[in-house]
């Protein structure tokens, strides 16, 4: 071997050395300088325990302080996967006698443990339906007793929600469950919800600044990299919000105030959590076998804040009742719906749906499969709130659109007449379209009309003025009518305006001057809620303003937070409808209520009040009833409510859906004081 190939060899060796030697300074360099925290992080974490703290669960109020919800002291039996026998002798007798101790059956405690062991092995998880709610004698008592024969199964004391009974007044009237659709439910967070918001994270942003790290609880024998640890927590990750044992709002205002944060925020609601509060954390140093040592690091949470609603819980329990006599009374679906709201702030005061929703302690504690059942199979649908989220066509409380498009678009005078003979013939097969007086009414004016829920007059708006489906189309969307109302509680359904363009896309049909007659008195598929006919007869009575409703008043924080968010007037938008349109359809409501030819007349009377409405008997099919509905507003000069009544199949809405109008005004007026003119300083929002 020649000198020059050994010296090449050496050098292609000290080279092969110095790259090994570069790549280990480099490796070195990036885990010691570039991404040291990750690893002190894995350290820390294999030293510490991070505990959640679940705070308790704000409460609900009606508007004067009447608690709605509350939280009730329980416990749960939860497991940790990790811990579970893996034999299967050892697994069945587990199985077995936590199924004599829970009194359900060997399969549902099988499928329990099989549903936990889908989560984190080291989590502890609420048992799913067997382990929540469970009462500590003899239950909670005998698992403690036998602890040995239950490995990987715990104990854990719990909040679970309460909804009282309430009475106005107790000595005469029973205590029943009021505003249940409302308030919704809330219980441990589901599976599928748990998967979807278990990311979710506290933001900074979210914790309020008298919420800190207690600096005296890091310990003072560690200084350097665990008291920057302690101090910052810059290096654990944030919070989350959601646990496997949450509780979390299934419906109403109890899911309205719960942090989705994915849609539309409703004011005065702020994108953070409400209700539920913020989790609080602790981080405890453990030994090599996980025990406790002492506290690095805790952050408080914070409770879950106090609601008040908008509901009014006397109004709410009268509107209830009349409601419900109302369609045991009349109705042929054994349904109905009724609203009564603030016409100047938007306020809802009552919000009914009959049947109202299954009780939700019941609900809380977990509905028997049989109970189940019963709701689903139940005609009347008692899950559906009735109030925002039906499907009914309005009838002749349609008439406000319809002749608002005429006086706006037809320059349709108050002295301009139409005879009436009870039916009008259309088209050259002569299609009938009567009149709901078979007679007619003979010669009517708009406010005689409107007066006597004329039907010929509003269908010669069309046959004679030109009255289109796109102009009565167009003036419904200004009313709000084919778009959701902003409320914000789940489910609400935006409805249907009709025009030739929808349905020849949604039903391949052609559009007829029929049509058109037909949406001019509210029918052919016009599709509404009582909450949007509440907010239009509320623009009528405040002189135009398309108000969003609310249901949340304010919403007062701990005091470790201090502030109280209060919901102030929001305007959607101005109608664009002139103060004479508007005047003449107040004025042609007075008359249905206080004429004597009006469809109203002595239906309702408010002592001291003067009212104005609209009837409407919405025809659905040959067979039954028709809906009946009453809209109205009070009082006549400077207005205060807006009131709607809605009872299915119940026939006439003078003398079937007025009735329970009244008694909502007559107690809005007892309870809440006399009527006041309006001081709204709401402007249409940008």
């Amino acid at each position: 071997m020649t000198a020059d190939r050994f010296t090449l060899r050496l050098r292609v060796l000290a080279l092969l050395i110095g790259l090994m030697f570069a790549v280990f300074v480099a490796r070195l360099w990036y885990m010691q300088l570039s991404t040291w925290y990750q690893y002190v992080h894995r350290t820390a974490l294999n030293r510490t325990d991070e505990i959640r703290s679940e705070l308790p669960r704000g409460l609900i109020f009606d508007r004067s302080g009447v608690r709605l919800a509350e939280n009730e002291r329980t416990f749960e039996v939860q497991t940790v996967p990790a811990e579970l026998p893996t034999d299967d002798r050892e697994l069945a007798d587990l199985v077995l006698v936590l199924a004599q101790i829970l009194g359900a059956s060997t399969l549902d405690v099988q499928a329990a443990l099989t549903q936990a062991r889908q989560c984190p092995v080291l989590e502890p998880t609420v048992l799913p339906k067997i382990g929540e709610n469970v009462p500590l004698r003899p239950c909670i008592a005998e698992i403690c007793e036998r602890r040995l024969e239950l490995p990987g199964i715990y104990i854990r004391r719990a909040a679970a929600r309460r909804y009282p009974a309430y009475t106005p007044d107790p000595s005469s009237l029973p205590p029943r469950q009021i505003a249940s659709h409302v308030l919704g439910h809330a219980k441990a967070i589901t599976a599928e919800q748990y998967a979807k918001w278990r990311d979710l994270e506290v933001k900074p942003a979210w914790r309020h600044h008298n919420v800190r790290p207690r600096s005296s609880e890091l310990s003072e024998q560690h200084e350097g990299l665990w008291a920057k640890l302690g101090s910052s927590y810059q290096l654990r990750p944030a919070p989350k919000v959601y646990s496997a044992h949450s509780i979390v709002g299934q419906d109403g205002v109890e899911a309205l105030c719960d942090p989705d944060l994915t849609g539309e925020i409703v004011p005065p609601l702020p994108r953070e959590p409400v209700l539920m509060g913020l989790p609080g954390q602790s981080v405890i140093e453990v030994d090599a076998r996980r025990r406790n040592l002492r506290v690095r690091y805790r952050e408080e949470g914070r409770p879950g804040a106090n609601v008040y609603l908008t509901i009014s819980a006397p109004i709410q329990y009268a509107t209830e009742v009349a409601l419900a006599k109302a369609v045991r009374a009349h109705s042929q679906d054994q349904t109905g719906a009724a609203v009564l709201m603030d016409v100047n702030t938007g306020e809802i005061l009552a919000l009914a749906s009959e049947p109202p929703a299954p009780d939700p302690n019941i609900l809380v504690r977990g509905a028997t499969p049989e109970q189940v059942r019963q709701w689903q199979n139940d005609e009347r649908s008692p899950w559906t709130d009735k109030a925002i989220a039906g499907h009914y066509a309005l009838g002749s409380v349609f008439k406000i659109v319809s002749g608002a498009a005429a006086l706006e678009k037809k320059e349709l005078r108050l002295s301009d007449t139409f005879h009436c003979d009870g039916v009008i013939y259309v088209g050259d097969a002569r299609t009938p379209f009567h009149c709901w007086k078979r007679k007619g009414h003979g010669t009517v004016d708009y406010l005689s009309a409107m007066a006597q829920s004329c039907n010929v007059f509003f269908y010669e708006l069309v046959r004679k003025r030109g009255l289109s489906s796109e102009e009565i189309a167009q003036m419904a969307a200004e009313f709000g009518f084919g778009e959701a109302t902003g409320v914000g509680l789940p489910g609400e359904n935006p409805g249907l305006v009709p025009t030739p363009e929808e349905q020849a896309e949604s039903k391949d049909q052609p559009w007829y001057e029929g049509d058109t007659l037909h949406l001019a008195i509210g029918g052919q598929r016009l599709d509404v809620t009582p909450l949007q006919v509440a907010v239009a007869v509320a623009a009528v009575a405040n002189g135009g303003k398309l108000l969003r409703p609310q249901v949340i008043k304010k919403i007062v924080w701990p005091a470790s937070d201090g502030r109280v968010v209060i919901a102030h007037p929001e305007v959607r938008r101005q109608l664009r409808v002139s103060p004479h349109t508007l005047d003449c359809i107040r004025r042609g409501m007075y008359l249905a209520v206080n004429s004597k030819i009006g469809t109203a007349y002595k239906h309702i009377s408010v002592p001291g009040v003067v009212v104005a409405g609209k009837t409407g008997s919405a025809e659905v099919d040959r067979v039954h009833k028709p809906h009946a509905w009453f809209a109205c507003f009070a009082p006549y000069k400077n207005p205060r409510y807006a009131c709607v009544v809605l009872i299915t199949r119940g026939g006439y809405g003078g003398q079937v859906a007025a009735p329970v109008a009244e008694v909502m005004l007559r107690e809005a007026f007892r309870r809440l004081g006399p009527p006041v003119p309006s001081t709204s300083s709401a402007e249409p929002s940008n």
